[in-house]
């Protein structure tokens, strides 16, 4: 329909910049729940690794290595980032 926003790595960007700012303004849940949005339509692994960094500073591992995991599938442009943070958050 006519003026629906539709998913895509445009809204991704939206997604991700309001988590951007969600973060910096410490609002956490908030900021990780824009950034699994974006994740979701992101064509690539950026926003899933920007993610997974955030899960990780929380101590939230499991739930960083899974994010980094699909940032990797997807593709990003520095693999290392998210082996580091799958290495570091354990089994």
């Amino acid at each position: 329909a006519k003026g629906l926003l539709t998913a895509g790595d445009s809204l991704a960007n939206d997604y991700a910049y309001a988590a951007q700012e969600y973060y910096a303004a410490e609002r956490t849940e908030q900021a990780i729940a824009a950034y699994r949005k974006a994740a979701a339509m992101s064509s690539n692994g950026e926003q899933s690794l920007n993610l997974s960094k955030v899960l990780f500073n929380e101590g939230r591992f499991a739930e960083a290595k899974a994010a980094a995991q699909e940032a990797l599938r997807k593709g990003v442009k520095n693999p290392q980032d998210a082996n580091r943070i799958i290495a570091q958050s354990g089994k």
